[in-house]
């Protein structure tokens, strides 16, 4: 999927209806996508995603 195009929309603040809409993929799959990448990060929010990514990789 596209990692990185959500976590920066993420980082933006949108919320999964507006992610789902920029991505032009439902809501069931923003969440399934947002559940793999904080797992992959092993967080539990949005935040504590911007604090592990941003000490790891950069967002273009």
């Amino acid at each position: 999927m596209k990692e990185k195009e959500i976590i920066k929309l993420l980082i933006e603040g949108k919320n999964k209806n507006q992610i789902a809409g920029e991505l032009n993929i439902s809501r069931s799959e923003t969440e399934f996508e947002i559940k793999k990448i904080y797992e992959k990060y092993k967080v539990n929010n949005r935040i504590q995603l911007v604090i592990a990514y941003n000490n790891n990789f950069k967002v273009s």
